[in-house]
Parts: structure tokens; C-alpha cells; sequence
């Protein structure tokens, strides 16, 4: 697994899988701002999140980041990426922000002697947060 230090490392090899990716908020110089980190594996790419990287919902910055993650979702789901879908994964997120779902998965990575999974509810807030804000407009 090698980790990309470089915002045109993460734009090639998400080109190079044809897939959306999250938008990494990358430094005039093409460094990686503050909090965004990724990991690539062979043609598997993660971006961290937008609540890591401090975009606020709400914000102009938020709306590549919202087009990419309902372009991917109507991509893995063979839908159009349209307002019935937006609905649809908004009500999906909905349904999985319940906080317990962090907390089952802390204790049973707690049984099990792993480390404790990081936290999805703050991403799913943000996601929800932003696509909400979109549908109002």
C-alpha cells in the first residue's frame, strides 16, 4: 500500500480507475492541505474525508464533493444520477446515522481484540447536512 503525498498522484490514479473520487483540497504548491491523507492499493484509492479536511456543508467547496459521491452511488447502483436519487441516499444516510451503529462496531472490535474503527457518524452528518442544504435549493 503506498500513500500519495501529492494532489496529481490522487487526480491520476483516480483517472486511471475511471471512477469519482472525493475532491482533495490540495495546496497551491500540489501538496495535500492540513487532515487530507489517501491510500492507494493497487487500483483501490481513498481520499480522507471532508469533515477531516474542515469543508463545511454549506460551502461552495462541498458541491464537487456532493457531485462525486451521487455520481458514484448512481454509478454503483446503475441509477441516473437525478433528484429521485438524492432523495434516495439521503434517506439512506438518514437510516444510518444512528449513533449506536459507532458504538456497536467500537465494542466489537473491543470483543475481538481489534483496534476501535474510526467514527462514521461525523461523515454521514456532514453528508446528510450537505445534501439536504442541495435539495432546498
Amino acid at each position: 500500500m503506498e500513500e500519495p503525498v501529492r494532489l496529481g498522484d490522487i487526480e491520476q490514479a483516480a483517472a486511471g480507475g475511471g471512477r469519482p473520487v472525493w475532491a482533495a483540497q490540495g495546496r497551491h504548491d500540489g501538496s495535500l492541505g492540513p487532515g487530507v491523507r489517501a491510500w492507494r492499493h493497487r487500483t483501490a484509492l481513498a481520499v480522507a474525508s471532508p469533515v477531516a479536511c474542515g469543508i463545511s456543508p454549506d460551502s461552495p467547496q462541498a458541491d464537487p464533493i456532493v457531485a462525486a459521491l451521487t455520481a458514484h452511488c448512481a454509478l454503483a447502483h446503475g441509477r441516473p444520477d437525478d433528484t429521485e436519487l438524492h432523495r434516495w441516499l439521503l434517506h439512506r444516510l438518514e437510516a444510518a446515522s444512528d449513533p449506536r451503529r459507532d458504538q456497536y462496531f467500537q465494542l466489537l472490535a473491543l470483543i475481538n481484540g481489534r483496534p476501535a474503527p474510526e467514527r462514521l457518524a461525523p461523515v454521514i452528518d456532514w453528508s446528510v447536512t450537505a445534501l439536504r442544504m442541495r435539495a432546498a435549493r
